[in-house]
């Protein structure tokens, strides 16, 4: 395909290819634009305010789920592109089927790949996009990978983004959400319309595939008694929230764990002024729920929210707590629990 055509060819197949996802529903428009929406009974956000790669092309809006498979080479077979895809579809909880709708290739046209992966592609009932040897750029393209994306079509150009799932925070173990974008951090306040608990951003594993910092990926809930630039540190005090705007910069212990991969998903629950107050004797916040035993055990002290979280959720990797008199005695031991 002569490379004059290939804006034009890319607008076709991208519009077909975002207007057939009848399952796809928005649920809600942030005010800096970015999206939240569901897609087999699973909810998701899309950064559409921090657009990673951008095609200009004319046509229709349109959005939808899109894969984008980066380092697709012409040597690579259909059994090795299947193979990865199902691997992926198994270790990784962002990335569905409904994101094979719509698959975005690094090469330019069906020359450049073998035919059975061509014939597998035709297989999925999806569609191709042929968007050249560049892509989106994450933590590198060089390894065979599907990163489920967000494409948007405002009628001048179609815009990548990435896309985070949101979990139900069901034990009240979190503040708020958090999630990377731009060079810093947003704060998630949409909360589950059933029962009210925040929704929790995680972003996909294999965004981090490439990444070898030692915490690359990692999903880490931070209580809320840390610094983090751009969110609001409460403390769990009413009266302290009052008077503190968001933090205009990241603690340094914070920070390190940052720097070395960590991904931030949300700010976690403790007692007012981080006290080692029984959960009863809150008076600011609701306690969070222990999930031991009947799921409804009693939990203490003021890093029970980090504790309970990193009991309860199979999607989260760590919680950073604090000790200041019964963390370790009470938190830790009521809500331990080994993954």
């Amino acid at each position: 395909m002569g490379s004059k055509y290939a804006p034009a060819m890319l607008c076709l197949m991208v519009v077909a290819a975002l207007a057939v996802l009848n399952a796809l529903s928005f649920l809600f428009f942030l005010h800096n634009q970015d999206q939240i929406f569901s897609v087999d009974d699973s909810q998701y956000l899309s950064v559409t305010s921090d657009v990673i790669s951008s095609v200009s092309y004319s046509s229709d809006p349109a959005q939808g789920p899109v894969t984008y498979i980066s380092g697709l080479l012409a040597s690579t077979t259909a059994d090795e592109l299947e193979d990865v895809i199902k691997s992926s579809l198994e270790q990784d909880d962002v990335f569905s089927e409904a994101f094979l709708a719509a698959i975005l290739v690094s090469a330019g046209d069906e020359g450049d790949l073998d035919s059975s992966v061509v014939s597998y592609l035709n297989s999925l009932n999806a569609t191709v996009i042929y968007g050249g040897t560049g892509g989106p750029s994450l933590y590198g393209n060089s390894t065979l990978t599907p990163c489920p994306m967000f494409g948007l079509a405002d009628g001048d150009s179609l815009s990548l983004s990435k896309v985070f799932r949101l979990y139900v925070d069901t034990y009240r173990t979190f503040v708020v959400g958090t999630y990377e974008a731009g060079d810093g951090y947003r704060t998630l306040t949409y909360s589950n319309s059933e029962w009210g608990a925040p929704s929790i951003p995680v972003p996909s594993r294999l965004y981090s595939f490439e990444d070898d910092r030692p915490l690359a990926g990692k999903r880490i809930g931070v209580k809320d008694v840390y610094d983090l630039e751009g969110i609001q540190t409460t403390g769990r005090s009413l009266a302290y929230s009052s008077i503190h705007p968001e933090a205009d910069t990241t603690a340094p212990a914070l920070q390190r764990i940052i720097d070395q991969g960590g991904i931030v998903v949300g700010k976690q629950r403790t007692a007012q002024s981080a006290s080692p107050q029984s959960p009863w004797d809150w008076n600011d916040a609701f306690y969070p729920g222990n999930p031991r035993g009947d799921r409804f055990l009693t939990c203490s002290a003021s890093s029970t929210g980090s504790a309970c979280s990193i009991t309860a959720y199979d999607w989260l990797d760590f919680a950073i707590g604090t000790d200041t008199g019964k963390s370790i005695q009470r938190a830790c031991c009521r809500c331990w629990h080994l993954r």
